[in-house]
């Protein structure tokens, strides 16, 4: 007998940016490119989808290339989704391990 789940979306408990810069976060550390455009893309389920091109200064080409399923997006793409959701990217020297 199966027993019945129902589907888990992230995006329904990401209600304000510093829930998801927790999440975006979190994905950076993993060093993985596909879990950060997971991550990027829940944002934007989040947000709503139309909300970033209408509300915010993003390409609505970018926005397209990293919420499509597929292969993973430029990085001229996502850095422009990401200043376009207010967020930026900052490097920083990795602390050695002692």
């Amino acid at each position: 007998m199966a027993i019945p789940t129902t589907p888990f979306d992230a995006a329904k408990y990401l209600t304000d940016a510093e829930s998801q810069l927790e999440l975006l976060n979190e994905a950076l550390d993993t060093k993985s490119a596909p879990v950060v455009v997971h991550a990027i893309r829940t944002i934007v389920r989040a947000r709503g989808i139309a909300e970033p091109t209408t509300k915010l200064d993003i390409d609505p080409t970018a926005l397209s290339e990293v919420v499509a399923e597929g292969p993973d997006p430029t990085i001229a793409a996502t850095l422009a989704v990401l200043h376009g959701l207010g967020f930026e990217l900052q490097a920083r020297i990795k602390s050695k391990a002692t």
